[in-house]
């Protein structure tokens, strides 16, 4: 059900699947108790994928390090409903999935969720005598009234790396488990026989700059060095670092990274508007490589381990993962530029338990299989024993809490995610140090307190469930990609736009804006310096801005138990 601002509306939920909400990032100028209120009871249901992997994995490693009792049928209703979730436009055992469910329409699939299509149905276009009004009582949230019913297009997304990818570690996580759960890894394996077939998806959509030196590039997307402007300005410094350690050293520069979606532009365009990638361009998330090197860690260890043939597929995206995420925390990306830099992850510690949990799964390892596996562990191990680790503490309160954003502007914190960040950060914390004879004091004390904090608040029903666990890209007006310099801008029918001189009414559906190619660090900057539709950069000042964008986020009450629980869990049996 739904209540707040959409009282009495009745949606569907899905059998299986663990229940997750959109709720508003609602604000006003004095952090109100109303605003807090809308923030905490306006609850779209939203059936999704991708909450009851997070949960079930949790509950499956919380199983297996014997803390609770595993309802057996419960995790089969789950996987049931997950299995629903499949690319439908792919080959029928490829793993790939979707946010959400697909339904068909015409001659090729396209995502359907329904509760998002009906309320958006529902709304009604604002009279303009009207407008002053909806716009004193509600501040930003008329952007979105006004806007909504332009949304439909935006929820037929592709499948994605990000999905796909921690679906990859559920069923090496089932493959683990399968003297114990035979009957669900069975049926799980049952329908995701492919898994070669979505190494070579991997491959065709990465992320590559430096396409047009590549020889070998017959299996790569012809749209692969093509990526969303905010994109490249998170990484030019790092594309170019890359380029010029390579030509320095004779070498031809390679790199690829994970993209979000598993589409290319020819394909979207064959598809549209049944499929739409968001701004018709692929984007790089910190979070989404992150999860995309655990789903190759975890199926190269526990299905296809020693599989060289397979692993040689994704080869140089996984080191290549681990050198830029390293080059992302030394830098503080995800401190100094999350909207960006994290594209549908506003928390930050959602990144670093990503990345962490890589690592925790190598270090459990006596033999490593590969030796890029070898290398990418040297550079987690150096990585998050140091920096990572230094960047978690320095965020932690005096408490042994850790927040987010939620709540917490125009001089209040109201903490409306501590717990859920508390959670998150703790599980990042045990799984670099648990059962490390060197764990330096601060590390211990520092978990202790957090554990502490959950003990003493996790089950206090006043304490706040809420958490921004992800999100949509545009939450502020830095995310917007129009205004970030491009080397591609056209419409869909091939009308060239410069964004030099063009203003903001060319910001339409059909337009195509997208960085290609390598451009030095130095053209770059002075690129940034001009306007683009006749807008400037603006800068970050946080998410949450009184009178900007009234953002969506998913929030699941049940990711912030799980994640307590698991975090509990490994704290009992990390010998610290």
């Amino acid at each position: 059900s739904t209540w707040g601002l959409f009282p009495l509306l009745q949606f569907e939920q899905m059998r299986g699947l663990f229940n997750s909400y959109i709720k508003m990032n609602i604000l006003d100028q004095k952090n109100s108790d109303f605003t807090a209120f809308a923030r905490k009871t306006t609850n779209i249901d939203d059936p999704n994928m991708f909450v009851t992997n997070f949960v079930v994995l949790a509950l499956l490693e919380t199983w297996e390090l014997g803390e609770i009792s595993l309802n057996v049928k419960s995790l089969n209703e789950a996987i049931e409903a997950i299995l629903q979730f499949k690319d439908q436009n792919k080959p029928d055992d490829v793993l790939a999935y979707s946010f959400w469910r697909q339904e068909k329409s015409g001659d090729s699939w396209r995502a359907s969720p329904h509760n998002l299509v009906n309320l958006v149905n529902l709304f009604p276009n604002i009279p303009e005598r009207l407008k002053p009004l909806v716009e004193k009582q509600l501040g930003g949230l008329i952007f979105v009234l006004e806007k909504v019913k332009e949304l439909k297009n935006a929820f037929n997304i592709p499948s994605d790396a990000d999905d796909s990818s921690v679906n990859l570690a559920l069923g090496a996580l089932l493959k683990k488990l399968s003297n114990r759960l035979k009957g669900t890894s069975d049926l799980w394996f049952k329908h995701n026989q492919n898994v070669e077939g979505y190494l070579k998806t991997l491959r065709k959509y990465a992320y590559r700059p430096f396409l047009n030196l590549t020889e070998d590039s017959q299996n790569y997307s012809k749209h692969a060095d093509q990526i969303d402007p905010r994109t490249y300005f998170v990484l030019a410094e790092y594309v170019d670092q890359v380029y010029k350690n390579a030509t320095a050293e004779g070498r031809t520069p390679k790199l690829a990274l994970s993209p979000t979606w598993l589409m290319d532009l020819d394909e979207e365009l064959a598809l549209f508007p049944n499929v739409v990638v968001p701004f018709h361009t692929n984007n790089v998330d910190l979070s989404v490589n992150a999860n995309v090197l655990f789903g190759l860690t975890l199926h190269f260890l526990n299905v296809d381990r020693g599989d060289r043939q397979k692993f040689d597929i994704v080869k140089d995206l996984y080191v290549d993962i681990a050198k830029f995420l390293k080059w992302a925390v030394e830098r503080g990306v995800a401190f100094e530029r999350p909207d960006l830099s994290l594209v549908y992850y506003p928390s930050k510690f959602d990144f670093y338990w990503f990345l962490a949990r890589s690592y925790a799964a190598l270090k459990a390892e006596k033999d490593l299989p590969f030796p890029e596996m070898e290398e990418v562990f040297e550079i987690l191990s150096q990585l998050l024993t140091t920096t990572a680790t230094n960047q978690i503490l320095e965020e932690q309160g005096n408490e042994g809490y850790w927040q987010e954003f939620l709540g917490n502007y125009a001089g209040k914190e109201r903490g409306e995610d501590r717990l859920f960040a508390t959670a998150v950060a703790l599980n990042s914390l045990l799984d670099i140090w648990r059962n490390n004879q060197d764990t330096p004091t601060a590390v211990k004390e520092s978990i202790k307190k957090g554990i502490s904090y959950l003990q003493n608040n996790v089950l206090n029903c006043q304490s706040s469930k809420q958490n921004a666990f992800f999100s949509g890209s545009l939450k502020t007006n830095s995310t917007f990609p129009f205004f970030y310099p491009s080397t591609v801008s056209h419409f869909i029918n091939g009308t060239e736009v410069d964004p030099k001189t063009a203003d903001q009414s060319y910001l339409i559906q059909d337009l195509i804006y997208a960085f290609k190619g390598y451009t030095s660090l130095e053209q770059y900057q002075k690129m940034t310096q001009e306007k683009h539709f006749g807008t400037p950069m603006y800068e970050f000042k946080g998410f949450n801005q009184p009178g900007g964008i009234v953002f969506p986020y998913w929030s699941s009450p049940a990711i912030t138990y799980s994640m307590t629980m698991l975090a509990y869990a490994k704290y009992l049996h990390s010998g610290l």
